[in-house]
């Protein structure tokens, strides 16, 4: 579950990417990958699970 594993929000969104350009070989699947790694960004990571946090504290504060 992504709250539990927040590395799955940040793999989702990588997939999300690469699925709209599909890789045509494996070597371009690494290349993609490591690509849609490198373009996120620290804030939006600290965006989104501040996001997060704020949300669960109120679904249970």
């Amino acid at each position: 579950h992504p709250t539990l594993q927040p590395i799955e929000l940040i793999w989702g969104i990588v997939k999300g990417r690469i699925a709209r350009t599909p890789p045509k070989s494996g070597a371009d699947v690494v290349k993609k990958v490591l690509q849609g790694l490198k373009e996120i960004r620290p804030f939006y990571c600290v965006l989104k699970f501040g996001i997060m946090k704020y949300a669960e504290y109120n679904k249970f504060g």
